[in-house]
């Protein structure tokens, strides 16, 4: 699970997990999509796109293909939790939607689709 690097309280265990508490560090300036926001300003999607699809060149595994969509929703909010306790947005959010067959296929064409696991 996400604790395993990212530690129980967003305090990273392994080299290359990002501190989920914190803004930016040397670890997310090797990332060009979000060097210049706080990890608490990454948009849903992109914090999602992150765990389901890992990321390349680093540790972070992709676990889109072994927890469920709403898991996954759960622990973003979870980790957004550790750099603002105060946030309580997320509690308020709804779960956003799975995709639809039309969504997953086109999907397929773009090269990081991940098959799931059998």
């Amino acid at each position: 699970n996400c604790a395993v690097c990212h530690g129980k309280d967003g305090i990273p265990m392994m080299t290359g997990a990002l501190d989920f508490r914190n803004e930016n560090n040397p670890d997310t300036e090797k990332m060009p999509d979000r060097i210049d926001k706080l990890l608490k300003d990454w948009p849903d999607g992109l914090w999602y796109r992150r765990v389901t699809r890992g990321v390349d060149n680093t540790p972070m595994a992709p676990w889109g293909t072994i927890f469920e969509h709403q898991y996954l929703w759960k622990a973003e909010a979870y980790a957004r939790t550790f750099h603002d306790p105060l946030d309580n947005r997320t509690a308020k959010r709804p779960v956003p939607p799975v995709p639809t067959k039309e969504e997953v296929e086109k999907w397929k064409t773009d090269s990081l689709f991940l098959e799931p696991l059998l």
